[in-house]
């Protein structure tokens, strides 16, 4: 009986500008609006964001304080 290997490479790259939507200014814009506009509990947008909930709140206050420029 003979073995085969079979080996593949397969390289993925992920370029991302600083302004795109899930770069780390789009998250915290989105992440902001989800809590102070749509209501979102603190703990489910930290979870969906991959962030804490600190960061979260910190991120959130300052979007209720300062709107979309201060983020």
């Amino acid at each position: 009986m003979e073995i085969i290997e079979i080996t593949t490479t397969q390289t993925e790259v992920f370029v991302s500008h600083s302004n795109a939507i899930l770069a780390p200014k789009g998250r915290l814009l989105l992440l902001a609006q989800c809590v102070v506009d749509d209501a979102w509990p603190l703990r489910r947008a930290a979870e969906r964001f991959q962030v804490s909930v600190t960061t979260a709140s910190r991120w959130a206050s300052r979007y209720r304080e300062h709107g979309e420029s201060g983020m």
